[in-house]
């Protein structure tokens, strides 16, 4: 159905004028806009002030004992500790970098007119932006030690029931 027809068959009705049908599409749009920009923002304050704080950790401990096992035995593996390190260094580096386009996007949303154009900016850029910081984000996860990573996991949610 299109706009129009739906206009059409709700004034038919006496459901909704065209003016209050109008005004409920803009609300709506505003609404829209206004969620996804708060949900990004949450998203960089909490990958710049939690997550990457916490990589950094995992990364300087994945160094250090890298550093120690080889200074210990020249012949003890360190392939896990180096790869591990490379691994979680390459997500950290990824997550900055997807922070800062996030934040870069939503700093030129500021440039959209119209509450429609604010709407359909974040669902086909911002979301996306916001897609492409979550993935590094959860792929660290999996990989850091679990003392450092700042938030329960799925599996604690889940399965960890706390006695009061």
């Amino acid at each position: 159905m299109t706009k129009k027809e739906a206009i059409k068959l709700f004034s038919k009705f006496s459901i909704y004028t065209e003016s209050e049908l109008r005004s409920r599409e803009l609300v709506e749009y505003e609404h829209y806009a206004k969620v996804i920009h708060i949900e990004a923002r949450a998203m960089v304050n909490i990958s710049g002030k939690q997550i990457i704080p916490a990589a950094i950790q995992y990364v300087e401990r994945l160094a250090s004992t890298l550093r120690l096992v080889r200074e210990v035995s020249k012949t003890a593996s360190t392939y896990a500790e180096e790869r591990l390190l490379n691994e979680a260094s390459a997500l950290l580096e990824e997550i900055d970098k997807k922070r800062e386009a996030l934040l870069a996007q939503l700093e030129k949303s500021v440039e959209c007119k119209s509450e429609r154009e604010k709407a359909f900016y974040a669902y086909e850029t911002i979301v996306p932006a916001m897609q492409e910081l979550r993935r590094p984000c959860d792929s660290l996860e999996t990989i850091m030690d679990k003392s450092l990573w700042p938030f329960p996991s799925y599996g604690d949610l889940l399965y960890e029931v706390s006695e009061i």
